[in-house]
């Protein structure tokens, strides 16, 4: 305290404590820094107040340090009785799992590494300065066991550190401890900090006054300490090399105690140290505050690590499940389809395979919500498969397949956990969700943001539960799920049929590029002959064989071998010719009727074997094309045995029409009978867990906690009957659901891209599978850890095997894990787009998912991507990234224009530079009115902050050209995830600003390719405008050629004309009637999917639900029957065509 205070206190003058206080700092008695008095303790006659616990078993090596005698390095205690220990009565059983021999030993050491991870990637060091000790570090006396229990005397003087250590759980045993010194140069002031070298996590547990540790892993090296003291990488890694812990074994123990600790400090760097290490004469004296230099000192700390927001729940269950979980526990749970284990086989987990009787109709493949084909396909996977991924790039409806597949789960009689790693993912699937059962919410909402309106809680259902009266109905809702499964049947058989369909015009389509391109190799004259397919010619093996034995004979030699083969191969080719003449004669019988070409010899001469090899080489394309013909007729028949695709189409969306609105209605009915037929006890059950958590406060104990848990243990299963379906964000989870395994039969993780594997684990125990929603072309999570960091606590923590490099914490994130585990059931790609306009769709489509979509946005006829030059004035800015004044001023303009012109849609404006972006937000704010920014939701900021939002509009700020840094050109070049999300967020303009000579040149591809599509959509509409329609689109013969059939027959008609994201063949309308004309055949290419055909059934299907009636002709009836074709057409459309 300061003099005057201690003046205060003792009521005498400042001057007269001022001369005791200098006379006893010339004693050594007290110090003076930061115009404070400090007393020198002198506690070198305090005893040990450290001894370890016996544990039982005894003979059971401690999970976290080995077993090394501790005992024989304690001290006898004082005879002053000041630090004398109680007697231990018998072995104080530890709350750890043995975990030697474990079947998930490697899970347990990577959720120790996650730990660290979550810890370290918040910043929470282990290090204290020396003012804080007795508040947030205190030291003990004595010698600091090697063994995984410890018992700690408090004393007086730590009464603020132990009432901290009750407000946690955890503290850090830390050995031994540097002192330096840092200048706080704004306070003018010297600040004396301590870091332990190597640490060891504790649990802790206050009886009476002493505390009990328990470890959670072990000694490690500290690596803030790490971080500051050695900043070089080189001599890190020397430091690591001579003095690194070992790595923990497969039972997560590490071999590393703390006197082999001192040892190698001792050993390897002398000279780090102000006093020599000896972890068996550790002591608190002199205080921290006194320690008179920099350095090393033989100290052991226990140090409360700073506490940090939101990861510390997150910290504590991953060493739950790392340490007290067993691995029968852990069996039940959907980790084991993600981390290696040895899953036992028992005869529970086999039952749980068997088919209750009592469960639901098989209704898998409800849809509440109308879904594609994809969309289908991922929900229904959901359900059959513990694993399965869905992949979702912008735009394709990911958020309507969640929501679609809780509600499956319900329906089945199954629960199911959505989670995510923000709010606005939850936003997007909950309300839709309840929506459908409005007003008897069935969904509950967890967690949601600070001050936003309170959706279904679960306080708020169990409180409808406790208070419900309602008496249900299951018979009803038996009957309707009947007729919901019967009606899923009659989709399956119509899909089926749809499949069928598309499968053979695939082939078809396959069968006639072949012919086509077969054909040019025939003669001209026999062409027309070789399209129609003939049984009775003789096949291309047939002509093959035939040539192989009509070979010459080999040269005259004196042998007997020669002599022998001349008489095999005379036999051979008499043979050959004869086989030769009888293929000749069939092939002139439907090729050369009026017999214009030559008879072959007879005669096995050398002029007759070479004509004959001729003649055949003759018939080979022939026969091809033959062959090719026949393939393609019989396929014609196959499909002219089924509905036309029209038919076909409308059948299955008539089907899934009837199926979503009985889903619908089944999940309405559902949400209706909630808290129906609750029984008294289960009632009682219930209010007595709501009356817990309305009285749940601040001073709830451990025991207290204890209790709540079990109860709520019981009850949950109660509650999910009435309630089956809830989100939640990955951190909240824990403060509604206690850590049980198998909780839920579904977990769905939406944006699991942005999601790092650590927090998704205590999720995914907590349910019995699970199904991954993501992209990997999205931005991932992001963390402070650097590589080294990383490669270092996987060394430490025995998990750096190349087979586990992908579970880094880093540079993996969820997504990516599921993605690539051995176990996926079930991978789905959504490709039908539905959001951007089509040209911005297209440049996503083909740059960073190789052309994969099927775009169903309408073109407009508006432009879609624009670029304003903006001439490079790019410069560094202060502390990275790149600024650009002129795009600024440009952006801010442009934003003035949409206000005075009255635009009323969404705004935002992107960049890919943190700088540039803070500068835009300044200078838009200050150049427009408040109400424009509100009303058109303006939002300014970098890709990173724009992913899972969206808006009309998107000035996109792209600060390019050669004043850039290579620092920046290297941030531009390996983002395309983030250049992916920038562009993606617009939904009708994507105005890009920035240097568009720079950009056509530019090396990195994702600009460069964005520069040439605005090049060519303004090529392509000014070539629609000349002629207009898109001629480029044209096939080069059938599409002339039917449409000068159809103006000739007088049918009015549209060219290439847009609808439902694609351009239409040929459009023609009527009062009552839509018609869309496809030629198909004409040009054979597969899409980025793979599979043209299914796109254009696909495309169909979204043609049929906006209204259109669809004829689709094959090239072949062009050609066969040009004047059928067109009067097809005009008796669907009427005569009354008109544009």
């Amino acid at each position: 305290m300061t003099a005057r205070e201690l003046a205060r206190s003792l009521k005498v003058r400042p001057s007269e404590v001022n001369q005791c206080l200098l006379k006893l700092q010339s004693a050594g008695q007290v110090t003076f820094r930061g115009s404070k008095w400090s007393a020198v303790h002198s506690r070198a006659d305090l005893g040990s107040n450290v001894s370890a616990i016996p544990t039982a078993p005894a003979s059971s090596p401690p999970p976290g340090i080995p077993d090394q005698s501790p005992r024989q390095n304690v001290k006898p205690e004082p005879s002053d009785g000041l630090a004398r220990q109680p007697r231990v009565k018998g072995n104080v059983t530890s709350r750890h799992l043995d975990r030697r021999g474990s079947r998930w030993s490697t899970f347990r050491r990577l959720c120790d590494y996650y730990a660290e991870c979550v810890r370290l990637d918040q910043r929470s060091s282990i290090t204290a300065t020396a003012a804080d000790e007795f508040e947030t570090i205190v030291c003990m006396d004595g010698a600091l066991p090697n063994s995984s229990q410890l018992r700690i005397r408090t004393r007086e003087s730590w009464h603020k550190w132990v009432r901290k250590v009750t407000e946690d759980d955890y503290v850090f045993v830390g050995y031994p401890l540097q002192r330096y010194r840092w200048r706080d140069t704004q306070k003018g002031e010297d600040v004396d900090f301590v870091s332990p070298v190597f640490v060891l996590p504790c649990r802790t547990q206050l009886r009476g006054t002493d505390l009990e540790l328990e470890s959670v892993g072990p000694v490690r090296i500290n690596e803030g300490w790490l971080e500051r003291r050695l900043k070089n990488i080189d001599e890190r890694r020397t430091f690591l090399e001579l003095c690194g812990v070992d790595s923990a074994n497969d039972d997560g123990i590490s071999s590393t105690s703390w006197s082999e600790c001192a040892r190698l400090l001792n050993h390897f760097y002398p000279d780090w140290q102000v006093e020599t290490l000896d972890p068996g004469r550790v002591q608190s004296s002199p205080s921290l505050a006194s320690l008179a230099k920099d350095g090393i000192y033989n100290r052991a700390g226990l140090i409360i690590p700073k506490k940090w927001k939101f990861t510390g729940g997150l910290y504590k269950e991953l060493l739950k499940l790392a340490n007290e979980t067993s691995d029968e526990q852990l069996d039940k749970s959907a980790l084991r389809h993600f981390f290696p284990c040895d899953v036992a086989k028992t005869q529970s987990t086999e039952s749980e395979d068997l088919p209750d009787v009592d469960s639901p109709p098989d209704v898998v493949g409800a849809q509440v919500l109308t879904l594609n084909h994809e969309q289908m396909t991922a929900s229904r996977a959901a359900a059959e498969h513990d694993l399965s991924i869905v992949v979702g790039p912008p735009g394709t409806g990911k958020s309507r397949v969640v929501a679609a597949v809780l509600a499956q789960q319900a329906l089945l009689d199954r629960s199911g956990l959505a989670a995510s790693r923000n709010h606005q993912a939850l936003e997007a699937v909950v309300p839709r969700v309840n929506a459908i059962t409005e007003p008897w919410p069935i969904m509950l909402r967890l967690a949601r943001p600070w001050g936003a309106p309170a959706d279904m809680s679960m306080q708020a259902a169990i409180g409808q539960l406790v208070s419900s009266d309602l008496v249900g109905d299951r018979d009803h809702l038996e009957n309707v799920r009947q007729a919901l499964a019967r009606r899923i049947a009659d989709h399956a058989e119509a899909a089926g049929l749809v499949s069928r369909v598309g499968e053979l015009r695939e082939s078809l389509r396959k069968r006639s590029f072949n012919l086509d391109e077969v054909i040019r190799l025939v003669p001209e004259a026999y062409q027309d002959l070789a399209t129609r397919g003939h049984e009775q010619v003789p096949s291309t093996s047939e002509i093959n064989a035939a040539i192989e034995m009509l070979v010459d004979p080999a040269p005259f030699s004196w042998s007997l071998i020669w002599l022998w083969q001349r008489l095999f191969q005379k036999k051979r080719v008499q043979q050959g010719l004869a086989i030769a003449i009888d293929i000749d004669e069939r092939m002139k019988r439907v090729f050369d009727q009026v017999k214009k070409l030559p008879a072959m010899g007879r005669v096995a001469t050398l002029e007759n074997i070479a004509f004959s090899r001729q003649v055949m080489e003759f018939w080979k394309p022939i026969g091809q094309a033959n062959e090719a013909a026949c393939l393609v007729g019989e396929l014609r028949r196959q499909l002219d045995a089924l509905p036309p695709t029209d038919d076909a189409c409308r059948a299955e969306y008539g089907a899934a029409q009837k199926v979503a609105k009985l889903s619908a209605e089944s999940f309405l009915e559902l949400a209706r009978q909630s808290g129906a037929e609750i029984s008294d006890e289960e009632r009682s059950l219930l209010a007595n867990i709501l009356a817990t958590i309305e009285n749940r406060s601040g001073l709830d104990t451990e025991a207290d906690h204890r209790r709540w848990s079990e109860a709520m243990r019981k009850a949950f299963p109660i509650f999910l009957k009435h309630f089956p379906l809830a989100a939640t964000t990955n951190l909240s989870i824990r403060r509604d659901i206690n850590l049980e395994p198998a909780v839920f039969d579904l977990l769905v993780i939406d944006e699991a891209s942005q999601c790092d594997i650590a927090s998704v684990i205590p999720l995914m125990f907590r349910a019995k599978r699970a199904m991954i929603v993501g992209d990997p072309m999205q931005l991932s999570h992001v963390t402070s850890l650097s590589s080294a960091t990383d490669r270092h606590l996987r060394r430490q923590f025995g998990v750096d095997d190349i087979e586990l490099e992908r579970f880094s914490y880093r540079t993996s994130s969820m997504f990516h894990l599921a993605n690539t585990s051995p176990g996926v059931g079930s991978r789905v790609s959504l490709r039908q787009h539905h959001r951007c306009h089509p040209s911005i769709a297209a440049y996503c489509s083909e740059t960073f998912y190789k052309g994969s979509w099927t775009v169903l946005t309408e073109d407009t006829g508006k432009q879609g991507i624009q670029w304003t030059h903006v001439a490079d004035d790019s410069q560094a800015a202060p502390g990275g990234g790149a600024l650009s004044q002129n795009q600024i001023g440009q952006i801010c303009d442009e934003l003035k224009r949409l206000h005075e012109s009255g635009y009323a849609g969404s705004v935002g404006v992107v960049t890919p530079f943190r700088q540039q972006a803070n500068r835009l937000r300044d200078a838009v704010h200050q150049a427009l009115p408040h109400d424009f920014i509100v009303t058109s939701r303006l939002l300014v900021d970098t890709a990173d902050g724009f992913q899972g939002d969206e808006r009309d509009i998107v000035l996109f700020s792209l600060v390019g050209g050669e004043g850039l840094t290579e620092g920046s050109l290297r941030f531009l070049s390996g983002g395309p995830n983030r250049f992916n999300v920038a562009v993606s967020r617009a939904k009708q303009l994507l105005h890009v600003f920035g240097d568009l000579t720079w950009a056509r040149n530019c090396k990195i591809r994702h600009i460069r390719t964005l520069a040439e599509f605005c090049d060519r959509e303004l090529a392509e509409r000014s070539k629609a405008v000349e002629s207009g329609f898109r001629t480029d689109l044209v096939g080069p013969v059938w599409e002339p050629a039917l449409a000068e059939a159809m103006t000739k027959a007088g049918l009015q008609f549209h060219q290439q004309y847009p609808a439902c994201g694609r351009f239409l063949d040929f459009a023609l309308f009527n009062d009552e009637m839509k018609l869309d004309v496809e030629v198909d055949g004409e040009t054979y290419h597969r899409s980025g999917s793979g599979d043209r055909v299914s796109d254009d059934i696909r495309r169909d299907q979204a043609l049929i639900a906006n209204g259109w009636t669809i004829l689709r002709f094959w090239v072949y009836e062009l050609r066969e029957d040009m004047d059928r074709c067109v009067e097809k057409i005009n008796q669907t459309i009427g005569d009354r065509g008109a544009g």
